[in-house]
């Protein structure tokens, strides 16, 4: 065979390696593509692909078995094919950048739109925190002038109605605050690498009263590090912690386990358990409602807002959250955070 011929086969046959790889890799394309026509023209262009590739291998065949005189033919029908080829590639790639135009244009619409919430929800917040928070204490500073006034003049109905009014407004002004702190989650979307241990660490240290007030144990298992917001996780453990003091068995000391596995190559599921009251399984998503409470108000303090807000914060993060529980035995707040 003349070096000539022998450099043509390996040109061909590097060129059909070469070829194989975009195969794999149009493949791979393919696999992402959602649209059922994007996914025909790409799976056209896989086919032409392969043909071609059989077509170079066909080539360095009948170079060895010494039928060159239909190269030329053969050269012919390779090159209309290539034609067509880089037809169908620059004809999917034009319709490709379009759809993805379109979805871009779609996206910042979208990010406008929520730009706009955002604002609007940035007015409702200040609202909240300034404008509706005057009258209420306008309200409870009137009753209880009123009430020191006429100390002693009204009756024990009057007395009554006068308490109730002032324990309604100072509710409103509760709500009023912990809606305003709700809004306020996600503010601050600095994440820095925090040490999770550590910061379970310091939110026990700082329930450390409540903690021996309930003669409570509270078992941290090993944490991993993460990128996360540390104020924000920090929340979602301090109110999954003191709500395992709150709702305790009156009978049984609170036990409180934390411990984290890896979850999947991007995430962590971190799971707080405790030996308390146990939640109602049909009231598994009741409790992340804000302001949600299903138990009196006069037996456990609180607004209802402390799971709502675990909710939020760990959604912003990318992860879900959700309990696992049996009345009567105990509850286990499972989350997951990437990392």
């Amino acid at each position: 065979m003349e070096n000539i011929t022998i450099i043509t086969v390996g040109l061909i046959l590097v060129g059909a390696l070469i070829l194989l790889f975009a195969i794999s890799r149009t493949h791979q394309i393919f696999k992402l593509l959602t649209t059922k026509k994007f996914r025909n023209n790409w799976r056209n262009l896989f086919l032409l692909m392969a043909f071609f590739f059989l077509g170079y291998l066909g080539v360095v065949l009948i170079v060895f078995l010494g039928y060159e005189n239909i190269l030329p033919l053969l050269t012919g029908v390779i090159f209309f094919f290539g034609a067509v080829f880089v037809f169908i590639v620059v004809a999917t790639g034009l319709g490709t950048f379009k759809r993805l135009q379109e979805v871009n244009q779609g996206l910042e619409d979208k990010v406008r739109e929520m730009k706009i919430r955002n604002q609007e929800l940035q007015q409702f917040n200040y609202a909240t925190s300034h404008d509706l928070q005057e009258p209420m204490n306008t309200v409870i500073g009137c009753v209880s002038m009123l009430k020191e006034e006429y100390s002693g003049q009204l009756d024990e109905k009057a007395n009554r109605f006068m308490n109730y009014s002032v324990q309604a407004a100072d509710r409103m002004k509760e709500l009023i605050e912990g809606l305003s702190d709700f809004l306020k989650i996600g503010r601050d979307r600095e994440s820095d690498v925090t040490n999770i241990e550590n910061l379970v660490n310091s939110v026990v240290s700082e329930l450390h009263d409540s903690i021996q007030k309930n003669d409570a144990t509270v078992k941290i298992e090993s944490l991993p590090t993460l990128n996360v917001n540390a104020p924000d996780i920090k929340r979602v453990f301090q109110n999954l912690i003191s709500n395992a003091l709150k709702y305790r068995k009156e009978d049984e000391s609170p036990e409180v386990v934390i411990s984290a596995q890896k979850n999947d190559e991007k995430s962590w599921l971190f799971k707080v358990q405790d030996n308390g009251m146990g939640i109602s399984q049909k009231n598994f998503e009741k409790v992340f409602q804000i302001f949600a409470q299903l138990h009196p108000r006069d037996k456990y303090e609180g607004m209802g807002i402390g799971l709502s807000i675990c909710k939020k914060i760990v959604e912003l993060h990318g992860g879900k959250i959700w309990p696992e529980s049996k009345e009567g035995v105990g509850t286990s707040f499972y989350f997951t955070l990437r990392g």
